[in-house]
C-alpha cells in the first residue's frame, strides 16, 4: 500500500484511515483529561505508550482485517461513547466542583478508560471475530494504568521502602535507626541530624507501575528469543524501580540531615528528581539488551 502516491479521497475510503482517527479522538479527549486533573508524569507516560499502540497498527494497516457487525459494533460504539462522555463531564467541570471525591475517582478513570476506549473501538472496526488481531495494542493499553490502578487497593508499601533504605544507610556505614517502619533518623556528625518520613508517594510504587508497564511495552514491540530472559524482564523492571526509589528516598535522608534544603527541593520535587526515572529506564534497558 503505497501513501505516497494516494489521494486525500482515496485515504478517506481506507478503513484503517477510519481507525487511527477514531483512535486518535479518544486518545486526544483522555490526554486533555490528564492535563485537566494536572497529572503531568502519567501524561507524558500515556503519550509513549499511545504512539507505541498506534506505531503497531500503522505497520500492520494493510494486513488488519477490519469488518464487524452490528452487535459488536453496537457494544463497540457504547464503550467509547461511554468514556467520552464520562471524560467530557470531568473535563467540563469548574475548579469550584472538583472536589476530592471527583478527584479520586477521575484517577480511575484515566487509568481505565484508554483500554475500554480502544477496545471499543477494536470492537467496531473489527468485530468479535477478529478482535485477537489488536491483542498487542490492548495489552500495551493496559499496562499503561491498570497495574497502578490494582497497586491502590493493595497494601502500602512504605514500610517495606523505609526498611531497605535503613538497610542502604547502615550498609553505607551511616548511623540511621528506622522507627514505627516509616520514621528514618539519620545522625552524620554532631550537627548533622535529621529525620524522614517514607509517605506512601515515596514508596517508589508508581515508578514500579511506570517501569512494569514499559517492559510489557519493549517485550511486545521488541520481543526476545529466550523465553526466560522474557519472563524476568518485568519481573526485573519492578525490582529496579524499587531499589533506585530507594537511593533516592536515602539521598533525601542524606541532604535533610545536611539541612540543605535547596538540593532536596531540587531532587525531591525538582528536575533532580526526573533523574532518577531516566536512570531507571536506562538501568532497564541495559538489562534487556545484556
Amino acid at each position: 500500500m503505497q501513501l505516497t502516491n494516494s489521494s486525500p479521497l482515496e485515504l478517506a475510503r481506507q478503513p484503517y484511515v477510519w481507525l487511527l482517527a477514531l483512535a486518535g479522538l479518544v486518545s486526544s479527549v483522555y490526554l486533555s483529561l490528564l492535563w485537566r486533573i494536572e497529572d503531568v508524569a502519567h501524561l507524558g507516560m500515556s503519550g509513549l505508550f499511545l504512539m507505541a499502540a498506534a506505531s503497531l497498527i500503522w505497520d500492520r494497516r494493510s494486513s488488519l482485517t477490519l469488518h464487524s457487525h452490528w452487535l459488536p459494533s453496537s457494544l463497540g460504539a457504547g464503550l467509547v461513547l461511554l468514556s467520552l462522555g464520562y471524560s467530557h463531564y470531568l473535563v467540563g467541570l469548574d475548579s469550584a466542583h472538583f472536589s476530592t471525591e471527583i478527584i479520586n475517582l477521575s484517577f480511575f478513570a484515566c487509568r481505565l478508560s484508554p483500554f475500554i476506549s480502544l477496545l471499543g473501538v477494536a470492537l467496531l472496526m473489527s468485530g468479535f471475530r477478529h478482535l485477537r488481531q489488536f491483542w498487542r495494542e490492548l495489552a500495551i493499553i493496559a499496562a499503561m494504568g491498570i497495574p497502578s490502578m490494582i497497586s491502590t487497593t493493595l497494601s502500602d508499601i512504605s514500610p517495606i521502602t523505609a526498611r531497605f533504605t535503613h538497610f542502604l544507610l547502615s550498609y553505607s556505614g551511616i548511623d540511621a535507626v528506622l522507627k514505627d517502619n516509616i520514621y528514618i533518623y539519620l545522625s552524620l556528625g554532631p550537627n548533622t541530624q535529621g529525620a524522614v518520613k517514607v509517605y506512601e508517594a515515596c514508596s517508589g510504587l508508581e515508578s514500579m507501575n511506570y517501569l512494569f508497564g514499559l517492559s510489557i511495552v519493549c517485550l511486545i514491540m521488541f520481543p526476545l528469543r529466550s523465553r526466560v530472559t522474557m519472563a524476568l524482564v518485568p519481573f526485573a523492571a519492578v525490582s529496579l524501580a524499587f531499589v533506585i526509589n530507594s537511593f533516592r528516598v536515602m539521598l533525601m535522608a542524606i541532604l535533610t540531615a545536611l539541612q540543605n534544603k535547596e538540593s532536596f527541593d531540587y531532587w525531591h520535587d525538582g528536575p533532580g528528581s526526573l533523574s532518577f526515572g531516566l536512570f531507571a529506564v536506562l538501568a532497564l534497558g541495559g538489562f534487556i539488551c545484556c
